[in-house]
């Protein structure tokens, strides 16, 4: 048995490459200003909030799951969420795009 609190946290390394590739976005967003404004404009704006949220990412304890003996919480962008173990009646799982993917699906008492 684990040692709890278990606590996970996003790769730094991922947010940082998302965040390069949404200022180079940005950037294109910005060199497109003369030829088309209107594109230009929604791609800054898309892209210019992405990457402010990759920005908040890599902030310290401003994302995590952290699952101990009372139950789970979920912190993304300093919004927590915390599901009681009360609340859980059992843990399925389910495929995603045609069993490429799985994940783990926690299913509430109401």
């Amino acid at each position: 048995m684990q040692n709890v609190p278990v606590i996970l946290k996003p790769s730094k390394i991922k947010s940082i490459i998302l965040m390069l590739i949404s200022i180079g976005f940005v950037s294109l967003g910005i060199s497109l200003l003369e030829r088309n404004i209107m594109i230009a404009i929604l791609n800054i704006i898309f892209f210019g909030m992405t990457m402010i949220i990759f920005i908040i990412n890599l902030i310290p304890n401003s994302v995590y799951l952290k699952i101990d003996e009372k139950g789970i919480e979920m912190k993304n962008l300093f919004r927590i969420t915390f599901i009681p173990w009360q609340a859980v009646s059992n843990f399925t799982v389910k495929d995603l795009f045609f069993k490429k993917w799985s994940c783990i699906v926690l299913v509430k008492n109401f």
